[in-house]
């Protein structure tokens, strides 16, 4: 796991590291000093029964959205929803053909039935970007949340509220999880390219 400490400490804001953002509609164009260099688009996905998701585009463009998983519970739910989202998946690989792949790492789950329906999810993120040659990334939830809110503590009501405090227009927190982990990662790549961030930076 990427030490919290190389990033700061008490993360609390990131207005200062967002300039010149303009919101239409669930879009946002983000400019900030660390922006990666794109050559093809990324896109952030919190998974789950309702998963949010946000792209990135190699404009800086940032769109968002969820989208809910209605099954038949009398016709095998969990193979309804594996496949699902693996359409989802690859249509926005067609439509996007996004490089990198950032996700939630969920934990800590006691249904069996849970279990098998996020393993199955990781299994097809897994075998998905393999085969198509997507850099995958995993963030522990526990990370998310003190990298952005800065406790681990946080609900989900607090994440809505930091990512609306942003300029985003959410409409579910899973999809304002997503967008916390496009922060994360962000953030982390400012770290790795070693680049002196003030107090004004910490967020």
């Amino acid at each position: 796991m990427f030490p919290l400490c190389m990033i700061g400490r008490n993360m609390k804001k990131i207005d200062h590291l967002l300039q010149k953002r303009t919101v239409q509609k669930k879009s946002i164009n983000l400019n900030v000093p660390y922006a990666p260099v794109l050559h093809k688009p990324m896109l952030f996905i919190d998974i789950g029964t309702t998963f949010g998701w946000c792209l990135m585009d190699t404009e800086g463009k940032i769109t968002s959205g969820f989208c809910t998983m209605k099954v038949n519970r009398q016709v095998d739910p969990l193979r309804q929803k594996v496949l699902i989202f693996f359409n989802w998946l690859k249509l926005m690989h067609l439509e996007h053909d996004f490089s990198h792949l950032h996700v939630e790492h969920p934990s800590g789950y006691r249904s069996s039935t849970t279990a098998h329906f996020f393993g199955s999810l990781h299994g097809i993120i897994t075998l998905f970007g393999y085969e198509r040659g997507i850099i995958l990334e995993y963030y522990h939830q526990n990370t998310l949340k003190v990298m952005t809110h800065g406790s681990i503590r946080a609900k989900k009501d607090d994440m809505v509220l930091y990512v609306e405090g942003l300029g985003f227009k959410v409409k579910d927190h899973n999809e304002s999880d997503a967008i916390c982990i496009m922060i994360c990662m962000m953030a982390k790549r400012a770290t790795l390219e070693n680049m002196e961030l003030s107090d004004d930076f910490l967020f």
